[in-house]
């Protein structure tokens, strides 16, 4: 090769904006490498018209187009090859991208839980807040109803697994949990006359993107008229707030219903003191349908 027509590498990085490393890369890769070699000095030399290829190249790594498919561009130089490469790489970026979104939707949910936690611990005093309220409708994942013996401090314990095994499969579906887990309770032994033994219970998660189609272990939890309130503090002494929502209950003259919701906003996995955990608790008002009956 003529000396007037050589182009140094660093000559080239300067031309192109590629680095001296990944044209040294591309070099490796062949997928492009220097016309001429000095064997004296081991110095690499370009041809003029290798430039356009290198940008080329740049150009297709740019956007992550994999070194396997960039050596076959190169080779067939036909349009077909390049369309295709372009197809697999939108089907990668897609996944990255609905990837991407569903973690920071979900991280976002999981923020405003903590943020409302944080609210409800700095409000608390001895006297619990019970207020009456109508819950809006949505949609959640849901297992099938399962029997618990030694009533309801177990009940929480024993259905740790099926909460991981539906986060697990909200994760895997891009599902976006909305709140956290809850647990809901049939006949429950503080609020029926004739509690079941073993305790029925149903974990579920709310979600805020369902798919479009029917899934069958995703349901619609409709609006429902509860008496609620926050009971912060250890699991062990929830009984407390249970006879407090109960007394008010009765004193606005509200008939409740037998069955419960728990949602578990904090728990002892977040943090170290049990003075902070938080457990909202939901009792419908009697008359309503169970809201899982087929």
């Amino acid at each position: 090769m003529e000396k007037h027509l050589q182009l140094s590498i660093g000559k080239v990085s300067e031309l192109t904006d590629i680095s001296v490393k990944r044209l040294r890369y591309y070099d490796e890769q062949g997928l492009c490498s220097p016309a001429y070699r000095d064997p004296d000095t081991g110095y690499r030399y370009y041809e003029a018209s290798q430039i356009a290829t290198l940008t080329w190249i740049d150009q297709l790594r740019s956007v992550d187009i994999p070194i396997n498919d960039i050596q076959l561009i190169l080779e067939s130089g036909e349009l077909s090859t390049i369309k295709q490469a372009f197809d697999r790489q939108i089907n990668t970026n897609h996944d990255i991208l609905v990837d991407a979104r569903y973690k920071y939707e979900q991280v976002i949910e999981m923020r405003s839980n903590v943020l409302i936690a944080l609210e409800q611990t700095k409000a608390y005093s001895e006297n619990v807040k019970v207020s009456l309220i109508t819950t809006e409708p949505c949609k959640v994942l849901t297992m099938d109803e399962l029997w618990v013996d030694d009533g309801i401090d177990n009940a929480r314990r024993v259905v740790l697994s099926d909460f991981t095994r539906l986060n697990r499969y909200a994760k895997h579906s891009k599902l976006v949990a909305h709140g956290s887990d809850i647990l809901f309770i049939y006949n429950h032994l503080w609020l029926s006359d004739h509690p079941a033994k073993p305790l029925k219970v149903r974990p579920i998660i709310q979600i805020n993107n369902p798919p479009h189609m029917q899934v069958d272990n995703i349901k619609e939890l409709p609006a429902r008229q509860c008496v609620t309130a926050s009971h912060v503090g250890p699991y062990s002494n929830i009984r407390k707030t249970y006879d407090l929502m109960i007394n008010w209950a009765e004193d606005n003259g509200l008939q409740l219903a037998s069955d419960t919701m728990e949602e578990y906003r904090i728990t002892a996995s977040m943090v170290k003191d049990n003075r902070m955990l938080i457990t909202q608790i939901y009792i419908p008002l009697k008359g309503q349908p169970d809201p899982f009956a087929s």
